[in-house]
């Protein structure tokens, strides 16, 4: 199943991602595959927007969204479908397919969303940044994408 963790940048050095929530997309029987692509799109953005709060509480960090796709299986997701929040999952590198990232020229729109005053900033923001799409970094290049956060 791919699920997609929010991350940090101090995560790209870690050797197992720590507990935390993570995304699924589950599609209706019904879907069309164009359909479960946009529900894949909607499960990362769900979790680069967690990115933004992981971020906002440990403001030490590179000011970037980070969001790990994963193939692992989890009992951890609930019934239903949709975008599915999951609790509690665990990951290590091995099970990484793709790092979905912001390549570092983003940064100056992240720390305005981290440190927006009130609720319409944030919102701003956010919808400024969304105007950058995450880039897809290879797993072999976590070193490099570490290296270009700092």
């Amino acid at each position: 199943m791919r699920v997609y963790f929010p991350a940090l940048s101090s995560d790209l050095g870690e050797e197992q991602i720590s507990l935390r929530q993570a995304f699924v997309a589950v599609p209706s029987p019904d879907m069309g595959r164009e359909d479960v692509e946009v529900l894949e799109d909607d499960a990362q953005v769900e979790a680069a927007l967690a990115s933004l709060i992981l971020l906002r509480d440990a403001p030490t960090h590179a000011y970037a969204r980070i969001v790990l796709a994963t193939d692992i299986q989890t009992d951890a997701v609930p019934s239903g479908t949709g975008v599915l929040e999951v609790n509690n999952v665990r990951c290590d590198w091995n099970d990484v397919v793709a790092i979905l990232a912001d390549d570092g020229e983003t940064s100056e729109q992240v720390r305005r969303v981290i440190e927006a005053d009130n609720q319409d900033q944030a919102d701003h923001a956010i919808s400024d940044l969304w105007e950058f799409p995450l880039q897809w970094f290879d797993v072999s290049e976590r070193d490099a994408l570490r290296e270009i956060l700092k």
